[in-house]
């Protein structure tokens, strides 16, 4: 498309110009997330960061089940998202596993440990702007009441 033509489509549709600017907005933010992810987190937090943006995206859609998810990676392919080997991806599942934190098996995941996770990580889901949508009761910390 010309550029031209793109700005005179943004001009006539103010709402497009708006949506394109969120949407780059949004997207730099993720970018921005996962560069410090890549750069500065061990591969331990990098795992747990990664599982609980993908819970998190899959609930916002509602694809997750109480605590659990589908899961269709192979440990190659996460290593190729977090640039790991895959030897190295499966030291990491295996000792999320025996800290009791998450269960992966048959491409189903299950997090035991949201707050951990979340915690270790240092995830915090407002870099995907998934505002209005409710996180699921076992995300949400308890209040004391009284």
């Amino acid at each position: 498309m010309p550029r031209e033509t793109a700005e005179a489509l943004l001009d006539t549709f103010p709402r497009l110009a708006r949506a394109f600017w969120w949407s780059t907005l949004v997207e730099e933010s993720i970018t921005r997330e996962w560069v410090v992810n890549v750069g500065h987190r061990t591969a331990f937090e990098r795992m747990a960061h990664l599982l609980c943006e993908i819970f998190e995206r899959l609930h916002t859609v509602g694809l997750t089940r109480a605590n659990s998810c589908d899961l269709p990676l192979t440990q190659s392919g996460l290593g190729d998202a977090l640039a790991l080997s895959a030897v190295h991806v499966n030291r990491v599942l295996m000792e999320m596993r025996h800290n009791g934190l998450i269960t992966l098996r048959n491409q189903q995941l299950t997090l035991h440990d949201y707050e951990s996770l979340r915690s270790i990580s240092g995830f915090d889901a407002r870099y995907l702007h998934l505002d209005g949508v409710t996180a699921p009761s076992f995300m949400i910390p308890e209040r004391a009441s009284g």
